[in-house]
């Protein structure tokens, strides 16, 4: 079962006795959790009540994260969890140099000064900043991170750093990224990437004290 529309060759692929089936309404879902034995999810949240009226044996999360499912309460009912971490990892990449970039040259406010077009002279006040050469900091050095690291070095970006559970010796030896701790990661970055997944350990880990450690004018 997946709560989205499912391609038409994936309907088709499946063979008897299973059965692949989208529901089109939270009471056709609750009804069909009594049916199902895997449900592929896109960010409905899974709760207890969920999973303890259901048949499931197994849940996929269509995403990277997956803090919209009670975990616990699926192991407690021997119901397997997955995600999918290779999935959005080069969209969300893409995405964050995108942001990078817009927040660095004002793009949104250009452009809305442009469309708009209601000062006189030329609005050097949206010149923005180049990251060529600026430092880059990565708090977590996973898959999302270690891409944006390659896209903002071709784009010119200066020494890189990052925060990680664990060494990452290809960050290190194609990019020449050096392990830092936390303090210094804030210190050190004038571009800071957050890409760590939210945990109970990582909530509220970046606090106004570390905030007030950044360089001036960082990009965030």
């Amino acid at each position: 079962m997946s709560d989205r529309p499912i391609p038409t060759q994936l309907v088709e692929y499946a063979k008897p006795p299973f059965r692949i089936v989208a529901p089109r309404t939270p009471g056709e879902l609750s009804k069909l959790l009594g049916k199902a034995v895997a449900y592929i999810n896109w960010f409905i949240p899974v709760n207890r009540g969920r999973l303890k009226s259901s048949t499931l044996r197994l849940v996929i999360a269509r995403s990277s994260g997956y803090d919209h499912i009670d975990v616990d309460t699926a192991e407690d009912l021997g119901i397997c969890v997955a995600n999918q971490p290779e999935i959005i990892a080069e969209a969300v990449a893409q995405y964050t140099v995108a942001g990078i970039l817009a927040v660095s040259r004002q793009l949104v406010a250009a452009h809305k000064v442009t469309w708009e077009w209601d000062i006189e002279g030329w609005p050097d006040h949206l010149v923005g900043r180049l990251i060529t050469g600026r430092s880059l900091g990565l708090l977590g050095a996973g898959r999302i991170g270690q891409a944006v690291a390659v896209k903002l070095r071709a784009l010119g970006v200066g020494d890189i750093y990052y925060y990680s559970r664990s060494r990452k010796p290809c960050l290190e030896a194609g990019l020449g990224a050096r392990k830092v701790g936390l303090e210094e990661l804030f210190t050190r970055s004038e571009i800071l990437v957050n890409s760590l997944p939210l945990t109970p350990e990582t909530r509220g880990l970046v606090s106004a004290g570390l905030l007030s450690l950044l360089p001036p004018e960082p990009s965030m």
